[in-house]
């Protein structure tokens, strides 16, 4: 996959959130991994104006490129990207909890089954709920 074909499924997924009645306007924002940082939506720009050259790149450590500054909620973004790096030791939890609302959107299934794998011990429990805890 290329930078540009995830900008462009960022886009694609910020359009998808509102036409679900997901997201609203200026609010709700959407990040990727990309290489050694990642990409995410940037701040005030309504999701029908948004192009995939407005899609802000960032590294882990906060610094960004491009015209459009990123999310307010980038440090979010970052933290959940850092989290492998966090915890020093991989196979760390003995069970690992994901509900429906946190897969429908992933852009790269496998990265996400890497990450789940990283954090379990060996032995250990992953729980997929369908049911989401603020929904339900």
């Amino acid at each position: 996959m290329t930078q540009i074909d995830l900008r462009e499924g960022i886009v694609a997924a910020v359009r998808a959130l509102s036409a679900h009645n997901l997201n609203h306007g200026t609010a709700g924002n959407v990040s990727a991994r990309w290489n050694e940082g990642f990409l995410v939506t940037p701040t005030g720009l309504a999701d029908d104006e948004m192009q995939p050259g407005d899609i802000v790149p960032m590294a882990l450590d906060g610094s960004w490129r491009g015209a459009r500054k990123p999310s307010s909620e980038w440090r979010f973004h970052r933290d959940l990207y850092a989290a492998r790096e966090a915890i020093p030791e991989p196979a760390s939890f003995d069970r690992v909890f994901i509900t429906w609302g946190t897969i429908c959107w992933l852009p790269d299934i496998a990265e996400w089954a890497r990450i789940v794998a990283w954090f379990l011990k060996p032995g250990g429990r992953f729980v997929f709920s369908v049911v989401h805890p603020v929904i339900t």
